[in-house]
């Protein structure tokens, strides 16, 4: 179940203790998902469940699966590519692997030249990469653009 920390309102009154009497009965392991496990609508929940915590990972650990992934792939990389890659889409996994994907239909290797001359095509937006301080920041000033994010 992902999102749990997400069931409220109406359409979703009743969802946890459903959920509940669900992982009392069943033989067979249910995995909730959740952002916010101190929510407290999953109080109830928590004490059904076992906590296992995720951390992201960081570019180094992203990078050096790359090379794996790539390797097994037979797409020739170098790692600083792959480094300036992660750097660029804000150390989102996904989305490196998409690029590699579609990279390695039309060419077997990628060094750092080919990386960065890529990067303004694939690079996330800069304004998705904010953290919840820096958006406030930026909504907060007396001259704020919202189409410039990178200020």
């Amino acid at each position: 179940m992902d999102e749990i920390d997400g069931m409220a309102g109406n359409e979703d009154r009743g969802g946890v203790s459903a959920l509940i009497d669900i992982i009392k009965n069943t033989k067979m392991p249910i995995i909730c998902i959740c952002n916010d496990k101190f929510c407290s609508k999953l109080k109830t929940l928590s004490n059904y469940c076992y906590d296992v915590p995720f951390a992201k990972p960081d570019k180094r650990q992203i990078v050096n699966r790359l090379v794996t992934i790539c390797s097994s792939q037979g797409l020739m990389v170098e790692e600083g590519a792959l480094l300036y890659l992660v750097e660029s889409v804000g150390n989102d996994i996904r989305q490196c692997l998409n690029f590699l994907e579609m990279w390695s239909r039309k060419h077997n290797s990628v060094n750092f030249f080919d990386m960065k001359g890529k990067y303004s095509t694939y690079s996330k937006d800069g304004g998705l990469m904010l953290s919840g301080f820096e958006v406030c920041q930026r909504m907060l000033k007396k001259d704020v653009s919202y189409i410039n994010y990178n200020k």
